[in-house]
């Protein structure tokens, strides 16, 4: 690690509001034992050892911040990834586990999956997105009604079960609130495009301790506007002096098929050709470009067009977002309450892509927009059908609209019986979504008939509109309506009780236990398979209901060994009725020799169970794109291709035999306040991940997995079986720095602080017989879909200054360059290789000198900073030219709230 990095990051400002769980109580408060996340035993929050990051509601007001996402992009711990409003445009049509849905995003610490990531809320667990499956949408939060977020950065899954390998992120709401407070603001663009508006109504009545009552309710309403990639000239998916030109002849106007040919006067052969540029003047259609057969290194499409398709494709998609939270508390006396909380939320989505590329459809000959181009190519056959490749504009942007709602209902009750702080609920959450085509697909079958009339013009210029007859011939291929839908439903009875229950050498020993009941549905129905012939259009197969139950014990022992020593012993049992058991411990340890330094460090195993994709999906036929030797039959028939050269069949899909996916951690660590106004976190953390669970690549399987191919009875190949395995491995390893300031001077308040991370590691095998990679400051990996990106180093920092009424911050966001994705074919010279690095400022003012009243004024990406160049197109990562998992495509953006309390 670079010391100069780490100087630099530590004299920056930091994430605005960052607090930890080890700070000190405010002398002026009464010091109350209290529920830490990561822990089941109550206890005064400053004794936590936990690496626990606490943002409260003033933090995220001060940030500018409305949306759970927009909060994770500011934790130095949440790896960028495909799980955002922009990003996650690029999984289109997919159930799976590996991606994302439109309209939903995710939290990914550590950059081990959404699925490896638990998110709850007031503590308890939330129903998965209804069509993954796998995962929380993080939009079903209802974040106008968040008190404070905390963010655990260690594995706990011997308190918390599965998925809690990279972390957990609870949201806390609200409690006990009293008064009606409105709230609405607006997110605005300086360029166009990609406003965010919010409204919220709060409602409180009643005080738990005055009137052993309070009923609370929330009501928010979210809404996006679309970012069209045309709206922002970052987006440009044609500089071929920097590496980056669309590999694609499907063009607007339209290009031939034809059989290998030369020009005159020349010996090269091409398959492509396109009346454009045959004449030089490809640039003549909006978006159009000469095909750059220098980069691709592909000559037989030189006499082609390329089209930059990658401004069609929406930066942010539209949302709309709808929350309802409500809580009804009441006292049964001084020490026990009871509680009943809803939650609901709808969300709806429109991913915009890029119209269809029409392939392996033909243009008769003798339609009257038969273009002849014998003219150019000598032994041109004119009386043949044009084999095309096109870009069909008139058919429209292909759009799919997700709708999602999701619930929870929970009746709970906590408080102090016999000396034990205790709590018990039961609950029932569910996520229902549907995706449905809007436009711009086709059906198969009806677009070939169409297209055979010849009324289609498929060598339309600009402002050259299709005729009445073609334009009635493409809307009569048109598909839409639902392609698919899933549901999944939780049910739970959970409770702990915490207590001291004995005193060694002066010091308290407290305990807990508790249990977890839980019975997991889910359901996946997919109407675009090959019956439907949907054109372009791909999904899952259905899986019908499916549903565990869950049953799980676990205990925690803190122990003060001596008195500045103390250990924290936790273990957990869960039992699955489709796969088995597995216990999970970890033990921690917190030592304080002095009172402004502690040292900590932990070790834990933690478990993610199989999703249910994974384990039950139907099986999907396929067969190998190269031909391949039978292992054992091609030694003993040398030369014979029926053995030694065939695509073998193989098929993917669910797999009942898989196991748990296992984790090994560390963490240790330090936090040092050399005066009361002062502290600092450093911890280092290590996970390495066995059992993985992954599709592998059948070839491999072939020739190292016998047992997975399949074979008849007399010994020759029937298929390969390479469905859901747990063959992959990883091992992440990294450095948290966290630091803290505040300082009260002439009557003003100054706030200092940061949180960034420095990865060391994050290293991937996806089979025994692969190599091991290195992620860390790299593009990506094609085999992993460019899900994630590791960046060497992130951190988010903030200045806050308080004066009377006013506050100001000012927040810097910053990630460190990557080493760039290799573009295809030829490196054009000069070519860097690396993304610089990137980072945006916010400046956020609010004022509070108005009776009732809170505005909050901040301007996001002050001065209007570019997302970095990267040579990619849009086939891999949303973003043609940038990235769209680091990058801010709305770049300078208004925000104005304003908050008036009633009373």
């Amino acid at each position: 690690m670079k010391l100069s990095v780490i100087a630099h990051s530590i004299m920056l400002l930091c994430v605005s509001g960052v607090s930890f769980a080890q700070d000190t109580t405010d002398n002026n408060k009464t010091v109350q034992r209290v529920e830490i996340t990561g822990s089941s035993i109550k206890r005064v929050e400053a004794e936590g050892a936990l690496p626990v990051q606490v943002i409260t509601r003033q933090d995220i007001d001060r940030a500018g911040i409305t949306s759970a996402e927009q909060l994770l992009a500011t934790v130095s711990a949440n790896v960028g990834g495909a799980f955002n409003m922009s990003a996650n445009q690029a999984e289109g049509f997919t159930a799976s586990t590996g991606t994302h849905n439109s309209g939903s995003s995710s939290a990914n610490l550590r950059g081990l999956g959404p699925d490896s990531t638990l998110v709850l809320l007031n503590g308890r667990r939330i129903a998965d997105h209804g069509l993954n499956g796998s995962s929380v949408d993080l939009n079903s939060i209802p974040f106008s009604a968040i008190e404070r977020v905390e963010v655990l950065k260690d594995g706990a899954s011997a308190i918390y079960g599965t998925d809690a390998i990279g972390g957990v992120i609870n949201f806390i709401l609200r409690t006990d609130y009293q008064g009606l407070e409105a709230n609405v603001s607006g997110d605005m663009t300086q360029h166009r495009g990609g406003n965010i508006y919010n409204a919220s109504l709060l409602f409180g009545k009643g005080s738990l301790v005055d009137d052993g009552y309070n009923f609370m309710a929330t009501l928010a309403v979210d809404k996006n506007s679309a970012l069209q990639g045309h709206q922002r000239a970052f987006q440009n998916g044609y500089q071929p002096a920097r590496g980056l030109a669309p590999d694609t002849v499907g063009t607007p106007f339209a290009t031939q098929r034809l059989s290998p040919f030369s020009l005159p006067g020349s010996t090269q052969q091409y398959s492509y050709a396109n009346l454009l540029a045959l004449q030089g003047n490809c640039s003549s259609y909006p978006q159009m470009h000469p095909y750059n057969s220098d980069l691709s290194g592909n000559t037989a499409r030189a006499q082609g067009c390329s089209y930059d398709y990658g401004a069609d494709w929406a930066l942010m998609q539209p949302e709309e977002h709808q929350n309802l939270v409500s809580r009804a508390s009441y006292k049964l006396d001084a020490s026990n309450t009871v509680y009943f909380e809803l939650t609901a939320s709808h969300t709806s989505a429109t991913d915009v892509y890029t119209p269809i590329q029409v392939k392996g459809f033909s243009y008769p000959a003798g339609g009257p927009y038969y273009q002849d181009l014998s003219s150019y190519i000598p032994g041109y056959d004119p009386t043949q059908d044009i084999r095309l490749s096109w870009r069909c504009v008139p058919c429209g942007n292909r759009e799919e609209t997700t709708a999602s709602t999701t619930y929870r209902a929970l009746f709970g009750i906590d408080g102090l019986i016999a000396g034990w702080d205790y709590k018990a609920g039961f609950s029932m959450a569910g996520s229902s979504a549907n995706t449905d085509l809007v436009n711009g697909y086709v059906n198969a079958t009806a677009f070939k008939t169409a297209m055979s009339t010849g009324l289609i013009n498929p060598f339309a210029m600009p402002g050259q509109a299709q005729s009445a007859a073609g334009m009635a011939a493409l809307n009569s291929a048109k598909a839409t309506g639902q392609v698919y839908s899933g549901h999944t439903r939780l049910m739970q009875a959970d409770g702990s009780a915490s207590k001291e229950i004995a005193n060694w050498n002066g010091n308290a020993i407290s305990s807990a236990l508790g249990f977890d009941l839980r019975r997991e549905t889910y359901e996946f129905n997919s109407n675009s398979n090959a019956a439907n012939n949907i054109y372009q259009a791909t999904s899952d197969p259905s899986l019908n209901q499916v549903s565990r139950n869950i049953i799980a014990l676990y205990g925690e022992l803190l122990v003060p060994i001596v008195k500045q020593l103390e250990a924290d012993l936790a273990v957990r049992h869960d039992r699955y009725s489709d796969f088995g058991g597995t216990t999970n411990p970890k033990v921690s340890l917190r030592y304080q020799p002095i009172s402004s330094l502690m040292l900590r460090t932990s070790w834990s195993t933690g478990f993610h169970a199989p999703d249910f994709e994974q384990m039950y999906a139907g099986q999907t036929p396929g067969f190998l794109n190269s031909e391949e030797p039978d292992p054992i039959l091609c030694p003993k028939n040398p030369g014979n291709p029926t053995y030694c050269n065939q695509a073998w069949n193989y098929q993917t899909g669910g797999n009942l035999n898989l196991k748990a996916e296992k984790s090994k951690q560390v963490s240790a660590g330090f936090v040092v306040s050399p005066l009361s106004n002062l502290s600092a976190t450093v911890d280092y953390w290590n996970i390495k991940r066995t059992n993985r669970i992954v599709t592998p690549d059948p070839v491999q399987v072939l020739a190292n997995d016998p047992a997975n191919v399949i074979r008849n009875a007399d010994g020759t190949i029937n298929y390969i079986e390479a469905g859901f395995m747990n063959i992959a491995q990883d091992d992440t390893k990294g450095i948290d720095l966290g630091m803290k300031w505040d300082e009260k001077f002439a009557g003003d308040h100054f706030y200092l602080n940061l949180d960034g991370t420095y990865m060391i590691s994050h290293a991937v095998q996806n089979s025994p017989q692969s190599p091991t990679n290195e992620f860390v400051g790299q593009f990506g990996d094609p085999n992993s879909g460019f899900a994630d990106l590791f960046l060497r180093w992130r951190h988010t920092a903030s200045l806050t200054w308080k004066h009377q009424d006013w506050t100001t911050t000012l927040t810097e966001q910053y990630n460190r360059g990557y080493y760039d994705e290799v573009p295809y074919g030829t490196t054009p010279p000069g070519f860097n290789p690396r993304v610089s690095s990137y980072n945006i400022y916010n400046l956020g003012v609010g004022y509070a000198g108005f009776d009732n009243t809170t505005i909050n004024f901040t301007i996001k990406n002050l001065f209007d900073k570019d997302p970095p160049f990267s040579a990619h197109n849009v086939d891999d990562v949303v973003g043609a030219g940038w990235d769209a998992r680091e990058g801010q495509p709305r770049l300078r953006a208004f925000m104005l709230e304003l908050k008036y309390k009633f009373y």
